[in-house]
């Protein structure tokens, strides 16, 4: 089971400092995310091995994903 999604930023020097920094941080038990920036989009894609893994695994990476980009000023939420 896979999930990717992309969130433009703006500006791909923030992209690429959020992916940097979640980089390390992506590996839950159950699944995995990987954090990428192309361009001004911060791309991330996420694996897991059931629905509730998927939810878990989902609900971290963006988590922690927003509070990096509220940081940066990018964030709407």
């Amino acid at each position: 089971m896979r999930l990717e999604v992309r969130v433009d930023t703006g500006d791909a020097r923030k992209a690429k400092a959020v992916a940097f920094a979640l980089a390390d941080d992506a590996r839950p038990k159950r699944g995995s995310a990987k954090f990428a920036a192309k361009g001004t989009k911060l791309c991330i894609s996420i694996e897991a091995h059931d629905n509730v893994a998927m939810r878990a695994a989902v609900n971290s990476s963006l988590r922690i994903a927003d509070a990096c980009l509220s940081v940066l000023g990018v964030s709407n939420g």
